[in-house]
């Protein structure tokens, strides 16, 4: 179904104001640990009281677009938003929300065009100029054959990132356009049952049988546990929350810093978005409370996330907007990778030269360590220092322990987060804690190939010790190999399509070298990417942290 933005339904229950959820830590993150003890382990989440099939689809989806733009002559910001609603008419005050930023977006379903907006501007003639004369070194261009397969265009982004004659004359968007980076979508529809996130990837689901073909390698998301988080969509649909998808103005970029916030895209969105909220729209936007938000990220999302709690407090958000629930997944702070000297706590004197994705495009305000300026954007350049391949506890590779637990070694900043620090208001309004959202947080346990480590349990530790209600999650060190699909021996992955995947598949993935050997298509056998979306232990201990606060 299509709907449009414009006054709809009443909307919802009551939200509970307060709660007091339960501390949880499921696994230590470090190799060396032991489970923790039974006494430290969070009760079994409560079983359903109707399970949700596998291959659940919900009945009410709607495509909505929504217009950003606030002037004429701006970049296009008309989004395509996708919304699920669970069976039946909403509550009086309207559904409960769980409102998803994504990171790739998801195309259309039935063809829906949103209105489109005024092209970006052209490369100037030198970065044109410069990018063309790399065609035959590192392809691209407008007569690059667009595959929709991240594996050939991130090559092109790497090639041409070496070139730096080129990249001191072109934008970040530039290359990324050049390369048909910014064209991705998900390989798959937003409300697809778990299952068809990994479909090409096991012909006919025979154990051991990985096809590395453009149908599936080269996606990132499957193999970073799309499964999961198409699971928990399905379990919050039926446990009565909506779930809103929102992309980004472009693939892995959001206005989480200032000043672009101020300046940008998305504070506009976001604006229009809840105004259409609670009766504000007689489309189906109309039939969400905006009282009772869940805001949901994962990756560069989930520092969006910070940023909008921030932004609720500063008073940004549109009116009445409410934020009751917050969900990071493989992220934390909207002050993570910030460079001296914007960087706190266990970053404040991080090493801007190393860490992952040492440039970034939508990154926080960083510091130039060449020049001394702070530029409003940064060229995004995928740079792995030696030392730090990814994140772990190893010295300077995470904020882990203040800096891989020795204090004489810098951590990269490009993997680090700050300690002590959730949100800039709460540094500068101390005695406001006891009004900040509960938390949900998850990633892995020993190892992150694109984020600190301790991006989750630095937020999660720091909520704590200000007695707000936090949940962390992490799975057992034994499943992170097959986190993406599950393993037989872990109860929580019961009923999931690819188990037998996993005891098929011999453990041979590299973390060090996994994300390089995806994005170059030299993966023979299944590699769950450690950058986790999702997996099998964290699905009903999020479910329950939402309908609990949502009820």
């Amino acid at each position: 179904m299509v709907g449009g933005v414009g006054p709809l339904c009443p909307a919802f229950v009551g939200r509970v104001s307060a709660m007091a959820l339960s501390v949880m830590t499921v696994m230590a993150r470090t190799t060396e640990a032991a489970p923790p003890p039974p006494s430290l382990r969070p009760a079994a989440p409560t079983p359903p009281t109707t399970p949700t099939p596998w291959d659940y689809i919900p009945e009410q989806t709607f495509e909505v677009c929504v217009d950003g733009n606030t002037e004429p002559g701006q970049w296009n910001n008309t989004r395509l938003l996708h919304l699920a609603v669970p069976d039946g008419p909403p509550p009086p005050k309207g559904w409960p929300v769980l409102v998803q930023l994504l990171v790739v977006p998801f195309g259309s379903t039935n063809g829906t065009v949103c209105k489109p907006g005024p092209t970006p501007a052209a490369p100037t003639a030198e970065c044109a100029a410069r990018l063309a004369s790399l065609v035959s070194v590192c392809g691209g261009g407008p007569n690059a054959t667009d595959q929709n397969n991240h594996t050939a265009e991130y090559a092109c982004l790497r090639c041409v990132y070496t070139h730096h004659n080129v990249t001191s004359a072109c934008q970040g968007g530039d290359i990324k356009t050049w390369c048909h980076v910014t064209s991705k979508v998900r390989s798959y529809p937003p409300w697809a049952p778990p299952e068809e996130t990994l479909t090409g990837c096991f012909p006919g689901n025979i154990p051991g049988k990985y096809a590395n073909t453009s149908t599936c390698s080269g996606r990132f998301d499957p193999h970073a546990g799309a499964l999961w988080e198409q699971r928990y969509k399905q379990r919050l649909l039926r446990e009565g929350i909506a779930v809103l998808l929102i992309p980004p103005y472009k693939a892995d970029a959001w206005d989480a810093y200032e000043p672009l916030w101020s300046e940008g895209l998305d504070r506009p969105l976001f604006d229009k978005l809840f105004k259409a909220f609670s009766g504000g729209s007689s489309g189906p936007l109309g039939s969400l409370d905006r009282g009772n938000l869940f805001v949901q990220g994962w990756s560069a999302g989930a520092q969006m996330v910070s940023w909008l709690i921030e932004s609720q407090f500063r008073g940004d958000l549109y009116s009445g907007t409410a934020i009751s629930g917050a969900l990071f997944m493989s992220g934390g702070s909207h002050g993570c990778y910030s460079t001296p000297p914007n960087a706190t706590g266990a970053c404040a004197n991080c090493d801007p030269t190393c860490g992952n994705d040492r440039y970034h495009d939508e990154g926080a305000m960083h510091l130039d360590p060449q020049t001394g300026a702070v530029p409003r954007r940064r060229h995004h350049q995928e740079v792995q220092d030696g030392r730090c391949p990814i994140s772990t506890t190893a010295p300077g590779c995470s904020s882990c322990g203040g800096g891989g637990g020795n204090d004489t070694i810098q951590p990269c900043c490009g993997y680090c987060c700050p300690t002590d620090f959730a949100e800039q208001y709460f540094a500068d309004h101390p005695d406001q804690w006891h009004r900040h959202p509960p938390a949900f947080l998850m990633q892995m346990s020993t190892y992150d190939i694109n984020a600190d480590l301790c991006a989750s349990s630095n937020y999660h530790d720091t909520l704590v010790k200000h007695n707000v209600p936090s949940t962390l999650v992490r799975p057992d060190i034994g499943a992170e190999r097959c986190f993406c699909v599950g393993q037989a021996n872990v109860t929580a992955a019961d009923g999931a399509p690819f188990v037998d995947q996993c005891l098929a598949n011999a453990p041979n993935c590299d973390p060090t070298t996994e994300k390089a050997d995806f994005f170059n298509g030299n993966l023979t056998t299944l590699c769950c990417l450690g950058h986790t979306m999702g997996f099998a232990e964290m699905v009903e201990p999020l479910v329950s942290f939402t309908t609990a606060l949502a009820a």
